[in-house]
């Protein structure tokens, strides 16, 4: 869709783990009830600004204007990526994002959810575009109410964000976890 729209879509993957990254796994981002957020999205966020100084060097690509979309962790990449403001950002899309979900043994309770939202709402103060966050109501990592209380800490905090809730979809319904 976006290539059509005429758009270059680049799809950073994030670093691998231990040895491929070095001393600090991104992924490891503490225990569950204690779990640091602000490390694993500054390293994800790292990743997709490496990508934007790889895509200067192309020529067929305008880094002048540009936005960042994410799934999941992605999602979580991509709020990080605008609370950091880089230069021709014009918004941001957060698909689902979030950090510390197992929909196998805890079903719609992400590990320190108030965490994410105090780091989001931290981050909030400096970016000045918007974003649009999509999620559905029955997202068996993040459940259906953390997410908007995420949504409010960043516009609290002075972010732009529209916020989205979709109807339940496929299989991931929490009522039959």
């Amino acid at each position: 869709y976006l290539v059509a729209k005429g758009f270059v879509v680049m799809v950073p993957t994030r670093v691998g783990y231990w040895e491929t990254y070095g001393d600090f796994d991104p992924e490891q981002s503490g225990l569950c009830n204690s779990m640091r957020v602000e490390p694993m999205s500054i390293a994800a966020s790292d990743q997709v600004l490496a990508t934007l100084e790889f895509a200067k060097m192309l020529p067929y690509v305008d880094t002048s204007r540009w936005i960042v979309a994410g799934v999941s962790v992605g999602g979580l990449a991509a709020v990080a990526t605008v609370g950091r403001y880089p230069k021709g950002l014009l918004g941001g899309i957060n698909f689902a994002g979030g950090a510390g979900g197992n929909p196998d043994t805890s079903p719609g309770r992400p590990c320190s959810p108030n965490q994410i939202a105090s780091y989001w709402g931290g981050l909030a103060k400096n970016p000045t575009v918007p974003m649009l966050w999509l999620y559905w109501q029955n997202d068996k990592y993040w459940g259906e109410d953390n997410p908007k209380n995420w949504h409010k800490a960043w516009t609290d905090g002075g972010g732009k964000a529209e916020f989205k809730s979709f109807s339940p979809a496929g299989e991931n319904d929490l009522n039959s976890a």
